[in-house]
């Protein structure tokens, strides 16, 4: 069914409150051509809301979410570093102070990148945890396309990225690509098979219009309530 970029913005904004809703942690990989306007979707949901306001669906407050946009020869450590700016600063804030003080370290020279990326993350939740009460961590990750083939023996971006069920509670990732088959070949392999169980929904480009994957073609999104994200709350900082 055609459909157009408000009922794409509204199914993909279904699927990011059901990933928020269902799943105590997890990866939501949304593949569409340029005309979906991915990047514009991520922009908003940085900003705390997904387009479906008209429905009454919000993200939950207490979320905190760290948006990266890949450019092409991205160095693996600006991204590193871009997370845990973006979490110091927020976290920060949020607790009526400045940006909070963390010690950079290469990750780019750990031997195990996506344990190193779910320690990181781990350890940012722990401090907002004690600052902000229960605060759960949604990272975008927006063109993936742009990610460069790294030099031998270098780690590159996609690396970095956990496999699903390998993400503690209340870790979530929300991931825009171009459709896999347009992927460099290399960079869909690794994908697929570094993120086994990732919840992919992909949509179709026929003519400026998108075509959304459904069993019945004439369904409206599904959209779950909100519901409490349970992430347990350390003692101490």
């Amino acid at each position: 069914m055609d459909i157009s970029k408000k009922g794409l913005q509204d199914d993909m904004s279904a699927e990011v409150m059901n990933l928020l809703t269902l799943k105590s942690s997890g990866i939501l990989w949304l593949q569409a051509s340029d005309e979906a306007n991915k990047s514009a979707f991520i922009d908003t949901i940085e900003g705390g809301s997904v387009p479906l306001e008209h429905a009454g669906f919000r993200l939950p407050e207490e979320l905190l979410v760290v948006k990266y946009h890949i450019e092409p020869n991205i160095h693996p450590s600006w991204f590193a570093d871009h997370v845990k700016d973006d979490l110091s600063s927020k976290i920060g804030v949020s607790a009526g102070q400045k940006p909070l003080p963390y010690a950079r370290t290469e990750m780019t020279r750990a031997p195990d990148p996506q344990q190193e990326m779910i320690r990181t993350l781990e350890e940012w939740q722990r401090i907002a945890n004690h600052f902000r009460g229960q605060s759960p961590i949604l990272i975008c990750l927006d063109g993936l396309e742009n990610i460069s083939r790294p030099e031998d023996g270098h780690w590159n971006i996609a690396d970095f990225i956990p496999a699903p069920g390998d993400l503690p509670e209340g870790i979530f990732f929300v991931m825009t690509s171009k459709p896999k088959k347009e992927l460099p070949s290399w960079l869909s392999e690794q994908l697929t098979a570094q993120l086994p169980g990732v919840d992919e929904r992909s949509y179709k480009t026929n003519g400026s219009e998108q075509l959304a994957p459904r069993d019945n073609p004439t369904a409206a999104p599904s959209i779950t309530p909100k519901k409490k994200l349970s992430t347990p709350r350390p003692k101490g900082p």
